[in-house]
């Protein structure tokens, strides 16, 4: 079982060892570089251990050469030297074909968190629903918040994604608003792991927690209280009642190391950069509607490259929300087309309008979102 410590030792071997350097010098036959300039080039594509423990995590959930590459875009030849030492250190067997690497890893170590592959996936959805259904059904969505809730399966879709993207184990999680409830779907996930993870531990170092904490912040009074009847004082989680448009308390700064939040308000990512940690490899889980925010989404690209973002993923119509009113009965006057019941001529409708109407006609869905996942460099 590696736990932290044994992966923070993995990682400054990995930097410095003479077993890495003379791994390098067997990839790159000619090269000419010290054993010093090896390190600062390994740091260059592993500049923190949460970079280094999130490939750890997609070995061990996918087991296949081709995903790492796929996932991390580093060299392969860097990457090759990644697995070889891993190899070393006898927590890998590699497959070959000769001199070449196959897609296949066979994995001789665990982490303290099952794969993607054990969570029960179906019944978490399940259980969502049902508390939905059963806290949720008479809230009523603030339009002065700009709130708007996703279906059960994008929220669920959503935390899987995370889950299979960035190694969670003893982290600080943020939710920057949460009127799609992604805290109930962590609450969920959390409790699925204790019981995965807690109450079946055989191992002398016993783990007390699956995450350090996971921060849920709110404008809305209403909303966290009912998020707090379900979660009820679980340990993981710190509800706080806040405007992330506001001044950001100094308790709140540096804090987070994965965040997540949908773009309506620029606020909102100006409010994650003051609670992150200022380390490589911080990940950011961004909703974002292209087309609804089209004036903010230029400021959005740049704000993430000025502070050092780069877009890891990009996941196109990931979330989706219901229509949650009825839809407005289209009529025909002349040859313009008019909302019935609309006594204002300005409020004519144009010919956008008119096909985003009659799409809502035959769909369940009132508009689609975007799903961004950003590192920070």
């Amino acid at each position: 079982m590696l736990y932290k410590r044994d992966i923070e030792r993995l990682y400054k071997n990995f930097l410095s060892s003479t077993t890495t350097y003379n791994l390098f010098l067997e990839v790159h036959k000619d090269s000419i570089l010290s054993k010093r300039d090896v390190k600062n080039l390994l740091f260059r594509y592993f500049p923190s251990i949460l970079k280094f423990q999130n490939l750890l995590w997609i070995v061990y959930n996918y087991k296949s050469y081709k995903k790492l590459l796929k996932e991390s875009c580093i060299p392969s030849r860097i990457l090759s030297i990644f697995l070889k030492f891993l190899e070393e250190n006898n927590l890998i067997k590699l497959s070959k074909e000769g001199k070449n690497l196959t897609s296949d890893i066979q994995v001789n170590f665990s982490l303290p968190l099952p794969s993607i592959s054990v969570i029960n996936w179906r019944n978490i959805l399940r259980n969502f629903s049902e508390i939905r259904d059963k806290f949720f059904r008479n809230f009523k969505l603030k339009h002065a918040y700009e709130q708007h809730y996703c279906t059960n399966v994008s929220s669920i879709k959503r935390i899987k994604i995370i889950y299979s993207n960035s190694y969670l184990f003893d982290t600080t999680i943020g939710i920057l608003g949460d009127d799609d409830l992604l805290s109930i779907s962590f609450y969920l996930l959390i409790s699925q792991l204790e019981s995965e993870v807690l109450q079946k531990q055989e191992t002398t170092e016993k783990i007390s927690k699956i995450v350090n904490k996971i921060y849920v912040f709110d404008i809305d009074e209403e909303l966290i209280y009912l998020i707090e009847k379900v979660i009820s004082n679980h340990e993981s989680f710190k509800l706080e009642v806040f405007d992330l448009c506001s001044r950001i308390p100094k308790r709140f700064k540096n804090k987070l190391e994965i965040f997540s939040f949908d773009a309506d308000f620029l606020c909102f990512f100006d409010a994650a950069i003051k609670m992150i940690k200022k380390i490589a490899g911080i990940r950011g889980y961004i909703s974002l509607n292209p087309i609804i925010y089209s004036e903010n989404y230029y400021k959005y690209m740049r704000k993430l490259f000025e502070n050092g973002f780069v877009i890891h993923k990009y996941y196109k119509g990931f979330n989706l929300y219901p229509i949650l009113h009825p839809i407005p009965q289209i009529i025909k006057k002349g040859n313009k087309f008019v909302i019935k019941h609309r006594q204002d001529p300005r409020q004519i409708i144009n010919e956008d309008e008119l096909r985003y109407l009659r799409e809502l006609l035959k769909s369940s869905y009132a508009f689609s979102s975007d799903l961004m996942i950003v590192e920070l460099l």
